[in-house]
């Protein structure tokens, strides 16, 4: 691991530390994508725009379709407009929706491009500070460069 000091001698040394601090603190996209929570909201939102909120309500009572897809219609129904978010930064529960929105677009209820719209929402780049568990600030970016805390 990489301590602050060691990360601070890679920018250029003329970098005031605030600045020093932001770069520290911005989302990097060279880091491994982490998982978070979606809000509901985002999530309707992206079904509403990708016109597919109308079939999963629809799909909830489809006799066309198995019994194991108006389950799971009528799950992912109920989980976003009865909780505020959905917490993909749980593995378990991650596994779940992808399962379950797999089984949504076998069904032909969503597209496959309304799926990764709705997955893309939970991915996110870290910054260095937050891959490394480090709160960085001016003040500990001028305390590693050898100021007196």
């Amino acid at each position: 691991m990489t301590t602050l000091a060691e990360k601070i001698s890679e920018l250029p040394a003329e970098m005031p530390d605030w600045r020093v601090a932001d770069v520290l603190n911005t989302p990097d996209a060279a880091l491994p994508i982490v998982w978070q929570s979606v809000s509901a909201h985002s999530a309707r939102a992206v079904l509403l725009a990708t016109f597919e909120w109308p079939k999963l309500k629809a799909a909830r009572t489809n006799a066309a379709l198995s019994d194991e897809a108006r389950v799971v219609a009528d799950t992912m129904y109920d989980a976003l407009t009865m909780q505020k978010s959905v917490d993909l930064g749980n593995e378990h529960y991650r596994t779940v929706v992808q399962n379950g929105l797999t089984a949504l677009v076998a069904a032909g209820v969503f597209t496959q491009s309304a799926v990764d719209a709705l997955m893309a929402l939970g991915q996110r780049h870290p910054s260095w500070a937050e891959a490394n568990n480090i709160d960085v600030t001016a003040r500990s970016v001028g305390i590693a460069r050898g100021g007196r805390a």
